[in-house]
């Protein structure tokens, strides 16, 4: 018994022509449709951070050379998990979280936040050895800890509001300096101004924001070296 037109081996000549005719339109459509839209579809955009001038990685000679007031070892910075994206992220007015379209960073927003603000902080403490890993020198002097509570980008107000607790912990190898440890304070409300409403601007600000806390860092590092003598 033969299967007429619904059977694969027995469509007749027409038939089998008919259908090779569809299926090569299908086709050649099918790939016109993914060419127009593979091509309507904008490449990614990638956003770094502004990269501070005095930055930079000390080497071992520098270690020993620069090391004219306090050995600083910097924990990595921390920031709420919200901001943890690839995506450039923002607040709404709304109160939501959405993301700048076909924008990513460069790299994960903490480590390159992390490494800016141990540059500028080697530009802060020029004197001092700053390392962010582990120091050769052995113990450090001080221990700084940052972490940041609030960082929140309110895209319709312009601006970036950021709140951080800064601790930092002196070490007790030396009996002249005070054996301060685990001193913290939380700053006050830091706001900066985005100058474009771009993903550029927002990483400019946060370069700004950057600077205002290894400032405040800065301060925290020295109070800490202070020695005991020069306390009352």
């Amino acid at each position: 018994m033969k299967w007429g037109l619904f059977g694969c081996g027995g469509l007749p000549g027409l038939a089998k022509q008919g259908w090779r005719s569809r299926s090569c339109s299908g086709g050649l459509i099918g790939v016109i449709f993914c060419l127009i839209s593979c091509a309507s579809t904008p490449d990614p955009a990638l956003i770094a951070l502004p990269r501070s001038e005095g930055g930079g990685i000390q080497t071992a000679k520098e270690f020993t050379a620069r090391g004219t007031d306090g050995v600083l070892l910097v924990r990595r910075l921390t920031i709420p998990e919200y901001m943890m994206s690839r995506r450039v992220r923002f607040w709404t007015d709304n109160g939501y979280l959405a993301e700048w379209p076909d924008t990513y960073w460069a790299e994960r927003i903490e480590i390159g936040m992390s490494r800016e603000f141990v540059a500028i902080l080697r530009e802060q403490l020029p004197g001092w050895t700053i390392c962010d890993a582990t120091c050769l020198q052995g113990t450090p002097d001080v221990i700084l800890k940052v972490d940041l509570l609030r960082l929140d980008v309110i895209r319709g107000q312009r601006r970036i509001e950021a709140i951080a607790q800064i601790q930092a912990a002196t070490a007790q190898k030396d009996p002249l300096r005070a054996p301060k440890t685990n001193a913290s304070h939380q700053t006050p409300l830091i706001t900066v101004p985005i100058s474009s409403d771009t993903a550029q601007g927002e990483a400019q600000a946060l370069a700004l924001v950057l600077q205002g806390l290894a400032r405040a860092a800065a301060t925290s590092a020295e109070l800490a070296w202070v020695p005991a003598a020069a306390h009352p």
